[in-house]
């Protein structure tokens, strides 16, 4: 639904008492309200489930990093990250240090999964880097550069990624 701003589905498993939220935000969204979504969400339950974070529409390189910046604060909240049902403005196609994206996803220690959007053509430096808990990254079928710290070394884009099991790369 185009003219859905945040729905929240809140799962209580009876068995275990923990809470699984998905929450659903689209373009309309602010940069301060995803933040906001992301920060207060609960502990992840003692079953490991994390929370999913779905996001629709156009998003801006500002909604990106509100996005990464609260994904940062604690290890205990444990968030799977799904773009892929949404395409980037002009501004955020390339992750670069012209709009801050180039390290945006450093260290997000909430982070789990990432299933990049639609519109990215270029990621550079230390996109993921030092992101401790990613497991799995799926990117998408525009991506045409990953580049390191030295402009060659794609490598250095996922230092610190030491439980990334999964890296999805579309065959076109």
């Amino acid at each position: 639904d185009s003219d859905l701003t945040t729905i929240v589905n809140i799962v209580d498993e009876a068995d275990t008492g923990t809470k699984t939220v998905t929450e659903l935000i689209n373009s309309n969204t602010s940069a301060s309200d995803i933040a906001s979504t992301v920060t207060t969400l609960p502990t992840t339950g003692e079953d490991g489930t994390p929370h999913e974070i779905v996001m629709t529409g156009t998003l801006t390189a500002a909604q990106l990093l509100a996005l990464a910046e609260s994904l940062k604060e604690d290890s205990d909240i444990q968030v799977n990250v799904d773009l892929s049902g949404a395409t980037v403005s002009s501004d955020a196609t390339t992750w670069t240090s012209t709009n801050s994206l180039e390290t945006a996803f450093t260290s997000c220690l909430s982070l789990r999964s990432f299933k990049m959007p639609h519109g990215v053509t270029s990621i550079s430096k230390g996109a993921f880097a030092g992101s401790l808990f990613l497991q799995s990254l799926t990117l998408n079928d525009e991506l045409t550069s990953i580049t390191g710290t030295n402009g060659t070394d794609s490598v250095s884009g996922f230092v610190g990624c030491t439980r990334l099991r999964t890296l999805t790369i579309p065959q076109s």
